[in-house]
């Protein structure tokens, strides 16, 4: 059987207002033509203080080809009480597509 991957980047930009940061467990869903993806988190691991007022966070996911994105969800988990993130922006690019070799 033949798959392909796409690779996106997920552009976060946090808005700038008082507690506009967050450290709540931030997850993304993409709905594509043929189907949505799973439950994705947005996590970089280069980064400790992720989604933080007035900051940018770039995470990269590989997932299977959905076809053309249609819509997104994003999702926080929070983790505590003060932990509501404010967003400002978010471009989701597609990178690069990535086809397997069929299994023989």
């Amino acid at each position: 059987m033949c798959c392909s991957l796409v690779e996106y980047a997920i552009n976060v930009f946090t808005g700038k207002k008082p507690r506009s940061g967050s450290t709540a467990n931030v997850f993304v869903t993409f709905y594509g033509k043929s189907g949505p993806s799973p439950k994705l988190k947005l996590h970089n691991k280069k980064e400790e203080d992720e989604f933080q007022k007035g900051k940018q966070d770039v995470v990269h996911h590989i997932i299977d080809d959905k076809g053309p994105i249609v819509k997104l969800r994003l999702v926080h988990r929070i983790c505590n009480a003060k932990s509501p993130i404010s967003l400002f922006s978010m471009f989701v690019y597609t990178l690069q597509r990535h086809f397997a070799s069929p299994e023989y």
